[in-house]
């Protein structure tokens, strides 16, 4: 019979989480733990002293942990200067809004990591759509950046009005200047429900997500 794990041995399955072959154990490990450390994988997660790989996994047992000290010590990773955390943080805060939506995520914070994003030389598209998911219809937002990543141009149209509909100020405009796009004027707009129901309808059924799992790998 396997004994429960041990919360003293924590720190060791944190360090554990930057070999390959330990990592996947060590990370199914902390998951039983997670509500009860979250302080310390938050400290953990936010240690740019460690290795990239034990933060991007680390990232990955708080997204399992659904709650508001989990999703704080991610948010504050939004900001961290090292591409697969920011990545790894905003997926995990994706499926905690997913599974837990009371779980409190301020809309200011992740529209400041959008924008910080789409500053960047080039802006990785699938993060600014995974953050955008956490504060607006990720099913929609899923069909649309598959939209704008395709060869559909007349789908393309459909998708960008209804990024310029929904996307919201101020990172609206520079969104659609990295995708090639110009606003439309308000008078030409027509109502957002219409324009998502026309998006789904035209749409494919593919997972409503932007990217794989950050720690498969």
């Amino acid at each position: 019979v396997r004994r429960p794990f041990s919360e003293e041995l924590v720190a060791s399955a944190i360090a554990l989480l930057a070999e390959p072959v330990t990592r996947a154990e060590a990370r199914a490990a902390l998951r039983t733990v997670a509500a009860r450390v979250t302080g310390q994988l938050c400290d953990a997660l936010l240690d740019r002293g460690r290795p990239d790989e034990v933060r991007r996994a680390v990232a990955t047992v708080l997204g399992a942990c659904a709650t508001e000290r989990s999703a704080s010590g991610l948010l504050q990773a939004l900001d961290d200067p090292e591409a697969r955390v920011r990545e790894a943080a905003a997926l995990a805060l994706s499926r905690i809004t997913e599974r837990a939506p009371t779980v409190a995520v301020p809309r200011d914070v992740i529209l400041s990591a959008v924008a910080r994003e789409l500053e960047r030389g080039l802006p990785a598209l699938e993060q600014v759509f995974t953050l955008l998911s956490i504060v607006s219809d990720r099913a929609a937002l899923a069909i649309a950046y598959r939209t704008v990543s395709g060869p559909d141009g007349a789908m393309r149209g459909t998708a960008i009005e209804y990024l310029d509909n929904v996307v919201p100020e101020p990172v609206r405009g520079p969104l659609l200047a990295v995708l090639g796009e110009q606003r439309r004027p308000a008078l030409a707009r027509r109502p957002s429900a219409e324009v998502a129901a026309e998006l789904r309808d035209r749409g494919d059924d593919g997972p409503v997500s932007f990217r794989g799992h950050p720690d498969e790998a």
